[in-house]
């Protein structure tokens, strides 16, 4: 909630006092992208990278694949387009648990690289997908 109404001082300060209880819930479990997002957003990139580092190498796939989709965000806030990120998370979490809740951000983020790069057919297969599959999610209605 902190995050959407752009206090991410107070986002920030809230993950940070579950994290001293469970220094785990800093690049695992459902607070993590939270907590990700809030360094994004306060430009604390070396926190951040270790971060999604120590996500990276955690084992549990929808950390990982989390994790995939901040880096994305990471190049894009530093000027850059890159589907990269987004595109993994795209093809290799199609088949469980967590690609219902990781997929529809990727397929949007990634359409909207794609548009930035010129490449609209590439960015309207990626919304195709997005409506077709996960119609009741956020990211579809936006």
């Amino acid at each position: 909630a902190y995050l959407s109404a752009g206090k991410a001082n107070d986002a920030l300060r809230a993950c940070e006092t579950i994290i001293d209880d469970d220094a785990t819930a800093a690049y695992t479990g459902e607070l993590a992208p939270a907590y990700w997002s809030a360094l994004l957003a306060l430009g604390r990139k070396a926190k951040l990278e270790a971060q999604l580092e120590k996500a990276a190498k955690s084992g549990d796939r929808f950390s990982v694949g989390a994790a995939l989709t901040l880096r994305g965000d990471v190049i894009l806030k530093e000027g850059a387009e890159s589907t990269d990120g987004y595109l993994r998370v795209v093809f290799l979490y199609t088949d469980d648990e967590v690609a219902d809740r990781l997929r529809p951000e990727a397929l949007y983020k990634a359409a909207h690289c794609f548009d930035k790069l010129g490449q609209s057919g590439r960015a309207d297969a990626m919304r195709t997908e997005l409506k077709q599959n996960y119609a009741a999610s956020p990211w579809a209605a936006r």
